[in-house]
């Protein structure tokens, strides 16, 4: 990797031109936001999934993780010109939760009007990965959403598309 001293590895972009910061980070603040940040993060989320798995076992269910994202439309230009969707589901081809859970929050948002791709061109990042296990009772599922539907995406100001988005959410998530 180099410079030992610099943190190279990982994710260091937000986009294909957009740079997550200016420049590296030292090892020493790696350290610290790994510490002070990222392992408590998955620690709780990982206990919150055993004890959500556990409370739906009785049920049987699973526990489900949604991980939403934001979309930027730039992250859809390899379409050209064709429909863009306005939410791409990403369930790692199938291996981070059960076909019928991705078909069922295709449907839901169909239902609701909107363009629904799956697994391109997102797939799932490392949260859907991680703790996508269905074997074990633990389902994960990205959906990204296309800020277009919901926000002016120069100027960052929401529009009204993003009442409709939050009434959809709730509805799912109930």
């Amino acid at each position: 990797l180099g410079d030992r001293s610099r943190c190279l590895g990982g994710s260091r972009r937000l986009s294909a031109d957009q740079d997550i910061s200016r420049q590296p980070l030292d090892m020493d603040e790696v350290n610290l936001r790994l510490d002070l940040i990222h392992r408590p993060y998955h620690e709780a989320l990982l206990n919150a999934l055993l004890r959500a798995r556990e409370a739906g076992r009785a049920q049987g269910h699973a526990a489900i993780l949604i991980d939403w994202h934001s979309m930027p439309g730039a992250a859809l230009s390899y379409l050209g010109e064709a429909p863009r969707p306005d939410i791409v589901l990403g369930d790692r081809h199938g291996a981070s939760c059960s076909p019928g859970l991705t078909r069922h929050v295709k449907r839901f948002f169909e239902a609701r009007g909107l363009r629904v791709g799956v697994n391109r061109p997102f797939a799932g990042g490392y949260i859907v990965e991680h703790y996508g296990r269905p074997a074990a009772g633990m389902e994960a599922l990205q959906i990204e959403i296309h800020r277009a539907i919901y926000m002016d995406e120069a100027s960052l100001r929401l529009h009204e598309g993003a009442a409709r988005l939050k009434a959809a959410f709730a509805a799912l998530t109930d």
